[in-house]
């Protein structure tokens, strides 16, 4: 959209991609800390998705390795979260990653991110010892 001025199926895919990763970080793509870093949002969460599916898939026994410093992708407010959920949370990643490729061919149809979303929530919600978390806050500021 930004060159084209003309909204399309794969821009629109483009924003769904910076909208689940300012879900899962809690960011904003303008926050300063992306300024000082010399990184966009986009570059930053491909940055740990890239790393932590490298360690995950370094024949070290499984997929529960994690490299340092991509937890740092998930928002506080998110935590603590069992290692399903964090399993979860990284999958989300990963599909916003696919959706804010450069090059808009690359990116998935939207038929396709939602049928992936969807195939989450129905997968996360039969998952055993699957907790929901609510708060005890009444308190909305």
């Amino acid at each position: 959209y930004a060159y084209s001025m003309k909204a399309t199926e794969k821009s629109d895919v483009y924003s769904m991609g910076i909208v689940m990763m300012e879900l899962v970080s809690g960011r904003m793509p303008t926050d300063s800390r992306f300024a000082e870093a010399m990184e966009d949002m986009v570059k930053w969460v491909q940055r740990c998705v890239t790393s932590r599916s490298s360690s995950s898939s370094s024949g070290d026994g499984g997929g529960t390795s994690r490299s340092p410093g991509c937890e740092e992708v998930v928002d506080e407010c998110l935590k603590p979260l069992s290692q399903h959920d964090l399993d979860s949370v990284f999958e989300l990643l990963d599909i916003a990653v696919e959706c804010t490729r450069s090059n808009p061919s690359d990116r998935p149809a939207a038929r396709h991110v939602s049928d992936r979303l969807l195939h989450m929530s129905r997968r996360h919600r039969t998952t055993p010892n699957c907790t929901k978390r609510v708060s005890s806050s009444t308190d909305y500021d």
